[in-house]
């Protein structure tokens, strides 16, 4: 699921959870309370029953006349509640440095007075708007444990869920490893919708559901977080609230996104872009849903749909004057037109965002715009465009002094360098992009910008480097738990390992990954990387067998061994929605199958993988099925069935630009031309074998020895044993000194005539078998001529080899 580079909030009011509605209903109901009491309780019910329907400016204002007569009627309690309400709302309107700045002032006011739960309250706010900074991982989670100890100890307990679900927030926005940090959440979820449940809060035991799913997606568990989410979606709708059903609807939808039930995410977002339409205002949120529904619809492959919906959502944002939700809109026109492999257009409304954010006054995102646009020119092989681009995005993130952003801006220009093999520029901005990462404690980009160096290296011919550079990757994943950043290196460790054809070496990191990607649930990275070690097990073995180090023992190991990891890969593949992954498992079940010499079931995978590309439209899989079925046809001795595929594979290759792979098609056309030439000879000398047995037979039969002239010295001629009546004139050749070669093909003339029985001259150059020359005289002509040239060792195929004197 691609990130937008427009990034909006989803302003979320209803994640409020202080849970007031109650207390201060009753209070308002209170007779013994004065009249500005009861007023201001009112107005802080009021004001939480717009925060649930998402109606902002009029529970601030309500918050902030409850305030003002709680301090009449000197309710310090009543001030904070409705002061938490205030500092909320300026958090989800992106004024969270108010927030922060107002609960400060109050917090010192709280301690002087030794009001404990009015210092947990103030504790409480400082902690959100550091979640909403992004400051996660600093003070929030101290401040907000500060707030939780306090709230505890005055037995709160609708304070201790609140804080706990904000804890739960503040761990899955910290930076770290994925893992951790849902098991983290998941505690404080756990505790916190425990309570809701028990004191009849249902709003805010679904809001804590709604946490709870984020934590179990970011762990990786989509299908659980599913579940929590259509959970808190049922509890909504009972509530009637319409637009947190709508908020969770949208998570919904992006989280059957990213798990790739397409049907189920369009459905579920446009229910709850419906939703936020029947509002007058479009929000923020309603441009977040947008942006999720165009990526649905692209993914379903409707990119037309896709567009229409941009374009209808740009028109509405501009009429309600939002506009950074116009820029979001242009940016999902972009991509809708890249889908529609209309580039032109695409640049048109990238350019279009950009203009539209710098207007809003919207910097880093106009920039990330940008690196979108070198991005685009870079897959056209514009790259002194992809360079521009690339630098006015960098310049911005300077100006905003935004390490994170410049270092991976500089990895764009690094990618652009290496494609045009400007191998030394890629290395410097890979080697300043992880410095930059460096500074700004960025554990995971750092992990990424050694991986582009490792690259770097390794294209550059420095493969003691570029293994480095990937070990150290992995290390460092280690140390801060990133099992993701683990993964990558260990695949870039793959890579450096098959390029010095390091067997050993890739298959012990192969097997490091298939322990991370099976932690992680990642179904079709394990079939990858199942697939890849059957591949490289079989290289291992094709090598040792070209040098000789082969043997049956290790050719019925390597096979048992393959064919395990194949049938487990194509077990896993069939179970997945992923066609080119199912190929995969098959083209490599097909590649086992040839070495068990089992070729029928070699057959049928292969056919059903090469029927698996066509329809997903994978030249580069399609021309490997090609190739590997030659090679099937081949061992069948299907020779013109395995020479045309080979070539079709060839062809294939070359279209696609796969240098490596066109190189493979040669090399099993020659083969193939090994092979049939190889069974021709084995052929024609099956054939001689068995026309020399009947020759012998024949001479058994006639009652003569297999010996075509008598044993004795040639010094006169020697009668002809040919059924003619011309004798041969035959004298037994001095070679000690040399043949002589018009000697020799006298020799053989007379040997010939005399054989067939014929006196007339036969031409040099005229084929001996269209002479007169039967298959069993040849035999016989070979023997004469042995005994006339002795120590001279001449085959029994001799006329067949050389067929003319």
């Amino acid at each position: 699921l691609r990130e937008p580079d427009v990034v909006l909030r989803s302003n979320r009011f209803g994640s409020w959870v202080d849970c007031l509605a109650a207390k201060y209903s009753a209070m308002a109901e209170d007779g013994a309370t004065g009249s500005r009491g009861r007023e201001a309780a009112a107005l802080v019910s009021l004001a939480e029953g717009h925060l649930a329907r998402e109606e902002s400016v009029e529970a601030k204002r309500r918050a902030e006349e409850a305030q003002l007569l709680f301090e009449q009627a000197r309710d310090e309690v009543g001030v904070a509640d409705a002061k938490r309400i205030i500092m909320h709302v300026l958090c989800c309107s992106g004024k969270e440095a108010d927030a922060a700045n107002m609960a400060r002032e109050a917090l010192e006011a709280y301690r002087e007075s030794d009001d404990k739960l009015g210092e947990a309250k103030m504790l409480l706010s400082t902690a959100e708007a550091g979640l909403a900074t992004g400051d996660a991982a600093g003070r929030g989670l101290l401040l907000a444990g500060e707030a939780l100890k306090l709230f505890r100890a005055e037995g709160d307990r609708k304070m201790v869920a609140a804080s706990e679900l904000l804890i739960a927030s503040l761990h899955l926005s910290k930076k770290g490893e994925a893992k951790k940090k849902s098991d983290e959440a998941k505690q404080a979820c756990d505790e916190a919708a425990t309570i809701f449940r028990d004191l009849g809060e249902t709003r805010a035991e679904a809001y804590a559901l709604h946490v709870a799913a984020c934590g179990r997606a970011l762990g990786g568990s989509t299908e659980a977080a599913l579940r929590a989410a259509k959970e808190a979606l049922a509890l909504f709708q009972k509530l009637e609230l319409r637009k947190q059903e709508a908020f969770e609807l949208h998570s919904i939808a992006a989280w059957n996104l990213v798990e790739g039930d397409i049907e189920e995410a369009v459905s579920a977002a446009e229910e709850s872009l419906d939703i936020f339409e029947d509002d007058f205002h479009a929000t923020d949120a309603e441009a977040c849903v947008m942006q999720t529904l165009v990526q649905a619809y692209i993914e379903e492959s409707e990119p037309g749909d896709a567009l229409d919906l941009a374009k209808t959502k740009r028109d509405r944002f501009q009429e309600a004057g939002n506009i950074r939700g116009v820029a979001a809109a242009e940016e999902m026109a972009m991509i809708s037109y890249l889908s529609l492999g209309n580039f032109e257009r695409a640049m048109l409304f990238a350019r279009r965002a950009t203009e539209t954010l710098e207007g809003a006054g919207d910097r880093r995102a106009q920039a990330r715009v940008l690196r979108t646009i070198c991005a685009m020119h870079k897959s056209r092989k514009e790259s002194e465009k992809a360079l521009k681009a690339a630098q006015e995005a960098l310049t911005i993130f300077e100006d905003l002094e935004d390490m994170k952003e410049q270092a991976i801006t500089l990895q764009s220009r690094a990618d652009v360098y290496m494609d045009k093999q400007e191998h030394g520029r890629a290395l410097a901005l890979a080697s300043e992009a992880r410095e930059l990462y460096q500074d700004a404690q960025e554990v995971e980009g750092e992990v990424s910008a050694l991986l582009q160096l490792s690259a770097a290296q390794l294209a550059d011919g420095d493969r003691k480097k570029a293994a480095a550079s990937a070990k150290e990757a992995q290390d460092k994943s280690n140390e801060v738990q990133d099992t993701q950043g683990e993964a990558s290196a260990l695949r870039t460790l793959v890579n450096v390992h098959m390029a010095e054809k390091e067997w050993d070496g890739a298959l012990k990191a192969l097997g490091s990954l298939l322990v991370l990607v099976k932690e992680l649930g990642e179904r079709e990275d394990e079939v990858s990387t199942l697939v890849l070690t059957c591949h490289i097990l079989l290289r291992q073995f094709v090598e040792k067998d070209e040098e000789g180090k082969s043997s049956e023992k290790l050719h019925k190991s390597t096979a048992d061994k393959t064919t395990k990891i194949a049938k487990d890969a194509l077990s896993i593949a069939r179970k997945l929605d992923s066609p080119v992954l199912l190929g995969s498992a098959l083209f490599t079940v097909a590649q086992t199958q040839i070495m068990n010499g089992k070729i029928p079931e070699a057959t049928k995978a292969a056919e059903e993988a090469l029927d698996l590309f066509q329809k997903s439209g994978f030249a580069q899989g399609e021309a490997s099925a090609l190739v590997l079925m030659a090679d099937i046809s081949c061992y069948s001795q299907q020779y013109g069935r395995a020479r045309e595929l080979a070539e079709e594979g060839v062809y294939l290759f070359q279209q696609i630009g796969d240098v490596d792979g066109e190189d493979q098609g040669w090399s099993q056309l020659e083969r193939i031309e090994k092979v049939e030439a190889e069974e021709r000879e084995r052929q024609l000398q099956q054939q001689q074998a068995m026309q020399m047995a009947q020759a012998q037979q024949w001479q058994a039969q006639q009652g003569q020895d297999f010996v075509p002239l008598p044993q004795q010295t040639y010094e006169e001629a020697a009668p002809s044993m040919a059924a003619g009546t011309y004798e041969a004139k035959l004298v037994k050749m001095d070679i000690a000194g040399g043949l002589d070669p018009q000697m020799l093909k006298n020799q053989i003339m007379e040997v010939t005539k005399g054989l067939i029985g014929y006196d007339e001259e036969i031409e040099f150059d005229a084929p001996l078998m269209e002479s007169g020359l039967t298959s069993n005289t040849a035999v016989l002509l070979r023997d004469s001529l042995t005994q006339q040239l002795p120590g001279v060792n001449l085959p029994v195929t001799l006329v067949f080899d050389y067929p003319s004197i």
